[in-house]
């Protein structure tokens, strides 16, 4: 009973939802000079679109333009910096936000807006996305293991989000065509509609490449307020580990759930003693994590506005089958796949791109191959080298470090003369 009420519910929300985004839609015309941005769903102001915000805020050239943020908690700190002349913060899913999306010409986002959310011809949505997929995505999943949706509902979705952006960024060729079949681009000349040249939010990180120590003042100053920011002792080394959610893990109210594979303990008891650990949890992972018995050696960092940060000072990263390797190649340092799960993963859930042959980094399936591999690593082992420098040409060719500018240049010019 419970069950049907809470879908009902929803399915009453946004049938209101839509009908009032409707009228507001016939009372505004789009205005050109306006843009909204939203990012993972409203929980943060990261990604592509704020590195074209960044951008289109810094350049004289669109010094005309001014800028509406989506957010779940406009009121956070945080978001201090967001706070100008220029750029006003709304709240999620609220009356604000209808009117935001009504009023603004572009659109600019890096995951699926509300369904109810639908630009017609007047207004540009720009789809940055957050990611190259190493899981499959929207179309491309043929495995019912999702434990809120079928594989039918996935599809529709994704057919429908591909019928509203007027352009989707890729970074390279590889994501070109995977964006193609899971948003079922193929069927609406989708090659015309992606724009191939990098990823905005990888900027950052090319300004850093060949500076891991912070070399230069510039990078030496990030690193240092980002360490003093989360409270890392400086003398310590760094590792992030950053997994992905699981699809078949979740609990009605309160979302996606999702319980590290890493004893933290365990783990503490074999490191060296300068070492601490990132937790980073995949952002539709609802719940908080319980580490405070592992104060001083695990940091919860789930929360966190900027992923590149997390980037930027850490030594090695520890992931699975989450795009994050894809961006963290780009720095050159070391990575690790626990792939405890694979078959799991592989069969039940969501299935993959490419085979693990593929991976720049060495896989390992259990926690005592894990706390070995990342110990040779922190004593100096580095072999996939090679192996990452090949998956950067392949993957990452595209991200030059101004990326962002040529986005912005691409999407704003074409748009604006139509």
């Amino acid at each position: 009973m419970k069950k049907f009420v809470r879908k009902a519910a929803k399915t009453g929300f946004y049938l209101y939802q839509s009908v009032r985004f409707g009228i507001m839609k016939m009372l505004f015309r789009p205005d050109r000079n306006l843009v909204v941005f939203e990012s993972y769903q409203g929980r943060s102001c990261a990604c592509s679109p704020k590195a074209l915000y960044t951008h289109l805020l810094g350049s004289p050239t669109y010094a005309e333009m001014r800028f509406i943020w989506v957010l779940r908690n406009p009121e956070d700190p945080q978001y201090t910096f967001l706070k100008n002349k220029r750029t006003r913060l709304v709240q999620f899913d609220s009356f604000a936000a209808l009117k935001a999306y009504a009023r603004a010409g572009w659109w600019v986002t890096n995951s699926r807006l509300r369904e109810y959310l639908t630009p017609g011809t007047r207004r540009v949505y720009l789809q940055c996305w957050h990611g190259v997929p190493f899981k499959k995505i929207g179309c491309d999943i043929t495995v019912g293991g999702n434990a809120i949706s079928t594989v039918k509902k996935i599809h529709k979705e994704y057919r429908q989000e591909g019928k509203r952006f007027r352009w989707l960024v890729s970074p390279s060729a590889f994501c070109s065509e995977i964006f193609t079949s899971a948003f079922a681009l193929n069927q609406r000349k989708g090659h015309s509609r992606l724009l191939e040249l990098g990823y905005p939010r990888n900027d950052d990180l090319f300004f850093f490449q060949g500076n891991r120590g912070g070399q230069n003042r510039v990078c030496s100053a990030w690193i240092r307020r980002v360490r003093e920011d989360l409270g890392i002792p400086e003398q310590k080394r760094v590792i992030l580990y950053a997994p992905t959610f699981r699809d078949n893990q979740f609990q009605t109210g309160k979302g996606y759930t999702f319980t590290p594979a890493l004893d933290f303990a365990a783990l503490q008891k074999v490191l060296p003693e300068d070492c601490v650990v990132l937790f980073r949890a995949h952002y539709l992972v609802a719940q908080a994590m319980e580490l405070a018995q592992y104060v001083g050696f695990v940091y919860n960092v789930s929360d966190y506005g900027d992923i590149n940060d997390l980037y930027l000072i850490s030594d090695v990263l520890v992931t699975d089958y989450s795009s994050v390797f894809f961006d963290y190649a780009i720095l050159n340092r070391p990575m690790l796949f626990y792939l405890y799960d694979y078959a799991e993963y592989r069969d039940k859930m969501r299935d993959f791109y490419f085979g693990t042959d593929v991976l720049p980094g060495r896989i390992v399936s259990t926690q005592p191959e894990l706390a070995g591999a990342l110990c040779n690593i922190l004593d100096g082992a580095d072999d996939f080298r090679a192996k990452r420098a090949e998956f950067n040409r392949i993957h990452n060719s595209l991200n030059g470090g101004c990326a962002a500018q040529k986005v912005a240049e691409a999407v704003f010019g074409k748009s604006s003369e139509k």
